[in-house]
């Protein structure tokens, strides 16, 4: 009956009554019901500026991100990026597919400018956060492919890792 066997918590708070108790839930004021990844936006994962940010392994819940690149070489491995709409530092953050293209749950290729919600790990490789292997890929919406954010190479950095840009 523990709502958080993991961490001791003797009064077993769940403010948002999905049975998962507040200390052992990425969301505790979002229920959650059945273990559905709770929503973080990329700017939580990814800025130093975050007070919301996941720890690494845990399944998260990214909505309304847009596709701007695709690797559909197997070269390395599959993988696509997404980012924030705006483009805003922090905003870009790559998604590793590992051995499958990068398509949505009913196995249609992603294209730059799908609006996807996606559910998988956080996870760290070589310092870059990062969605690995994805467990959900959900095509909300297609539209135009985005426009790159036209940066000088003095502004290249840490913020703009992952997302789609030009230099000028």
């Amino acid at each position: 009956e523990d709502n958080c066997p993991r961490l001791e918590n003797a009064d077993q708070s769940d403010r948002d009554r999905d049975l998962i108790g507040d200390l052992c839930d990425l969301c505790p004021d979002l229920s959650n019901l059945g273990g559905t990844p709770c929503p973080f936006s990329i700017l939580d994962i990814r800025s130093p500026d975050s007070t919301n940010r996941p720890i690494l392994g845990d399944t998260v819940r990214i909505e309304r991100a847009v596709v701007t690149a695709l690797q559909t070489t197997r070269d390395n491995s599959y993988a696509f990026y997404i980012q924030e709409p705006g483009a805003p530092d922090w905003g870009g953050m790559l998604v590793f597919t590992r051995d499958e293209l990068p398509a949505d749950n009913d196995g249609v290729a992603l294209s730059p400018g799908d609006i996807v919600q996606i559910d998988g790990p956080y996870t760290d490789f070589n310092g870059i956060a990062q969605i690995g292997l994805p467990t959900s890929v959900v095509r909300l919406e297609s539209g135009p492919a985005p426009l790159p954010r036209i940066l000088s190479i003095a502004d290249l950095g840490e913020p703009t890792e992952g997302l789609f840009v030009r230099i000028d």
